[in-house]
């Protein structure tokens, strides 16, 4: 890892941060020096990803942007938070160490570079001043994050991180980031679901139309229409009622449901207990999405990083149920083919393994819609929490078996799933 003194020579040596001082010359601005060099900082790390493999930004676009955006940057007590973008002012926390104050700077510039107003009210990445902001607070975080660690030398580190989803203690994230947990699983998710990598749904947050173009992407997909903003209002409850918590309404929130209003108007009936149901909602339906867009060997492919993403163990069992049903039925239909070759006996063994998606019929499609029907559904036993183990490669070995009959795969399923080593209720890997 760079120290403060390393980085700040590279940037101060380049001539990067007089080139960003340069720009606000001519404006009335009210900037200390030390964060003249983080602004020069964050271009700097912007420039050294990839365009493609990166946000898709411009380093020399996004600075010149900058005196339009930022006017001011102060330092106060802002009642505990890391920091605050008003208009063009940002307001950061005094109390923060180097690295902090870095990454939480970041966040709050990315703020101020995303925000713009439209038609008298102000939207910001994937928020058009009615819903969004969960999917913004994600994104936002996201990429300040992937920025204070090529500016560190440093990479992003995967972990659970228990008891960061607020109300919630059986929600446990597997997350790189340092705040906004939940959401940054709920983008991981969403990328997986729709086969779009993260950094490009990072990098539609710097668009005026990135709302846009994502809700069309994620209505593209079958069953999904006019559903896009039915999704982004869940996610703006969620949101809405992790403020209310933040603030101290937590007593009030846990029983019946009382009224709340959203800040753009709307009303609804809430409390804890419905965050929870709707972070089910999301997740189950995020996970099932999953395996409806995706053909079969994507899905055994990827499966295991879209369980580490659901944040309980009975997500994470049900997703695991579903992925088998789709691989069962993989199996059957190949036994099926297989078996009306003539003459069946004299044929060579065939790799299955080299059978294409394209060779599945439509039953086969139909059981993943029962997969995905299954997902939907709320499980109704206790699930008790067991350590992690390496069951997905051997529930993959035992499905794809071709010399056992489909009776002797379901009783070594039903041994894994009633083993106390099993994966049943267990945390991801």
């Amino acid at each position: 890892m760079k120290t403060q003194m390393q980085r700040e020579e590279e940037l101060i040596s380049s001539g990067l941060v007089d080139s960003v001082k340069n720009l606000f010359q001519n404006y009335n601005v009210n900037i200390p020096e030390k964060y003249y060099i983080l602004l020069a900082d964050y271009v700097d790390s912007i420039g050294q990803l990839d365009f493609e493999d990166g946000l898709y930004l411009d380093p020399v676009q996004i600075a010149r942007k900058l005196p339009s955006v930022l006017t001011e940057v102060a330092e106060n007590n802002i009642g505990g938070i890391y920091g605050r973008t008003d208009g063009t002012k940002i307001t950061m926390n005094p109390n923060l160490d180097y690295l902090t104050n870095k990454k939480y700077f970041f966040h709050e510039l990315t703020h101020a570079l995303q925000t713009r107003k439209v038609d008298n009210h102000e939207e910001c990445s994937f928020y058009n001043g009615q819903t969004g902001m969960f999917l913004t607070e994600g994104a936002t975080q996201f990429t300040a994050e992937i920025l204070a660690n090529i500016s560190n030398g440093t990479n992003m580190q995967y972990r659970q991180q228990p008891n960061t989803v607020r109300g919630h203690i059986e929600h446990t994230p597997y997350s790189p980031l340092s705040e906004y947990q939940l959401n940054g699983n709920m983008l991981l998710l969403l990328s997986q679901s729709m086969r779009l990598p993260i950094n490009q749904i990072l990098a539609l947050g710097f668009r005026n139309d990135g709302r846009q173009m994502l809700g069309e992407m994620y209505e593209a997909f079958p069953g999904k229409q006019g559903k896009f903003e039915e999704f982004m209002l869940d996610l703006e409850k969620i949101y809405t009622i992790d403020k209310l918590l933040i603030a101290g309404y937590g007593s009030q929130l846990q029983g019946d449901p009382v009224n709340i209003e959203m800040q753009n108007g709307y009303k609804f009936a809430g409390n804890i207990k419905l965050q929870g149901d709707l972070i089910n909602k999301v997740e189950r339906n995020l996970a099932a999405d999953f395996i409806a867009n995706n053909d079969t060997d994507y899905i055994i492919q990827n499966y295991r990083q879209v369980a580490s993403y659901l944040t309980t163990p009975e997500l994470k069992q049900d997703f695991i149920l579903a992925v088998n049903e789709v691989i069962l039925a993989q199996n059957e239909q190949m036994a099926q083919e297989l078996s009306t070759q003539e003459p069946f006996n004299n044929q060579p063994k065939i790799n299955t393994e080299e059978i294409t998606p394209s060779q599945f019929s439509k039953k086969t499609q139909d059981l993943i819609d029962e997969a995905e029907e299954f997902m939907k559904r709320s499980t109704q036993e206790q699930v008790v929490e067991q350590t992690p183990n390496n069951n997905y490669d051997g529930i993959i070995s035992i499905l794809q078996n071709p010399d056992l009959t489909d009776e002797q795969k379901t009783a070594l399923l039903s041994e894994i799933s009633n083993s106390p080593n099993g994966y049943v209720g267990g945390k991801s890997r």
